[in-house]
């Protein structure tokens, strides 16, 4: 071949710009699966193309060229322009590709110890952990762990993509130390998600043999040490002799249970406040947010993250809207929390029916502008709902109130609030003066 560096350079860049595609990215792992390459190598080097790149053989490379060619139309990825005719035609006929080990549920662990009813321990290699994620047996559920990275789909604004929150840096200092025979044993958490299981059981423990068996159907869930898991699954990949064993716990839990029980071992990698707020699901006002997730025009527009993409067509964060309401309403029990409920639907309905350009259309080209869907805005919505419920005032009268305010950028008031900084963008602590906005906001 020739140009390599150039070729690998170009696939870097064409790889970025595609990878959010669904279709483009299905398509390429379509292409390459012929050849025995596992989807999950191709989104390994979909994910880090710049670092994996360097680590596939020119004959990977060839075929890769030719898949990310057909997806992109990228004409400067022609194999041609790389490859001679003869070369590719050689791949092509004595590509090996791999062939992974197959593995599927009923599993058994041997010896395992019964904790409690729903929760065992046992141990675990490596080469077994790699050999679960292969074949898809292990997965991570974001309703019960880590805050998901928000991503939005560049060909699609409105397609939010979740992504796993992982520290990079912290993968790889684990992946180079059980390369290099250093890591130290530790426990995983993997939990038989309740009520999965085919036969209407997840986990049969049988005392005498000291055997687990994880029947078949069951949904595993990796609820304790994703990053440890992910690292496994690298270093196996660079070495396969590589193997170690691990503590495993295995617990039975349903998704209300699994949330406590990972914000009670939460202690090793931070987790964004919000989201571990939202796990613990200690608050009414966490409830109420739950229920307006799914019963009002707010469905589908809160995000897990603190952090809301400016393309985005998201609106206000989950933190946010729950710390709003707990501290504006400070409601402590169920009642009353389904009071609120039904009335903040209707306001936020009301209110989006009102201005649906601005919350139900180009939320992203409107916020470049104005404040009026800005994250940081939703705590004087909730503000004045408060005001508005106390004071009698009709939410007919809502669209009204809302007009008399100017959210452009321009307005010097933002400042002398210092909701926005002299850049005009939001500042740090901009909800104090946002609280103290719509406090003093007249109403009549």
């Amino acid at each position: 071949m020739k140009n390599k560096e150039q070729l690998q350079e170009t696939l870097v860049a064409t790889i970025e710009n595609i990878k959010v595609d669904k279709k483009r990215v299905a398509r390429i792992k379509s292409g390459l699966r012929k050849y025995k390459i596992l989807p999950g190598t191709v989104q390994l080097i979909l994910n880090e193309p710049e670092e994996q790149l360097k680590q596939i053989d020119d004959k990977f490379l060839c075929l890769l060229t030719e898949q990310v060619y057909i997806a992109s139309g990228n004409l400067e990825l022609n194999p041609e322009n790389y490859f001679s005719s003869r070369e590719i035609k050689e791949v092509k006929s004595t590509f090996e590709g791999e062939v992974p080990e197959k593995v599927d549920f009923p599993y058994t662990f041997k010896p395992a110890i019964q904790i409690a009813p729903d929760m065992f321990i046992t141990k675990i290699k490596a080469s077994e952990i790699k050999l679960f994620m292969d074949n898809k047996l292990l997965q991570y559920n974001f309703e019960t762990q880590r805050e998901a990275r928000i991503k939005v789909d560049k060909n699609d604004p409105t397609n939010i993509i979740q992504e796993v929150k992982i520290n990079k840096k912290h993968i790889k200092h684990i992946k180079e130390s059980i390369v290099k025979g250093e890591a130290l044993p530790s426990t995983l958490t993997f939990n038989a998600r309740l009520g999965t299981g085919d036969e209407g059981f997840e986990l049969v423990y049988d005392e005498d043999t000291m055997e687990l068996t994880i029947q078949k159907g069951t949904l595993l869930d990796c609820l304790d040490g994703f990053h440890r898991v992910t690292a496994i699954v690298k270093a196996l990949e660079e070495n396969p002799n590589v193997d170690m064993t691990f503590m495993l716990t295995v617990v039975n839990f349903d998704i209300p249970k699994a949330r406590e029980y990972f914000a009670q071992m939460n202690t090793i990698e931070p987790i964004g406040k919000g989201h571990l707020e939202n796990i613990k699901k200690e608050r009414q006002a966490d409830f109420i947010v739950d229920q307006l997730k799914y019963n009002s025009e707010l469905k589908g527009r809160i995000s897990p993250s603190e952090n809301i993409p400016y393309t985005s067509s998201l609106l206000v964060s989950l933190k946010i809207l729950s710390d709003a309401i707990d501290e504006v309403y400070g409601i402590e029990d169920r009642v009353e929390a389904i009071k609120t409920v039904n009335y903040l639907k209707e306001f936020f309905n009301r209110l989006f029916y009102a201005f649906p350009d601005e919350f139900l259309g180009d939320v992203a080209a409107i916020r470049e502008k104005s404040l009026i869907n800005a994250n940081v805005m939703f705590y004087g919505y909730v503000l004045l709902s408060k005001r508005m419920k106390d004071e009698n005032i009709s939410l007919d009268k809502l669209p009204e109130i809302i007009k008399k305010i100017d959210f452009s950028r321009d307005n010097e008031q933002w400042q002398e609030y210092k909701v926005l900084d002299k850049n005009k963008n939001v500042a740090t602590r901009a909800k104090q003066g946002v609280y103290k906005f719509f406090k003093e906001l007249n109403l009549l």
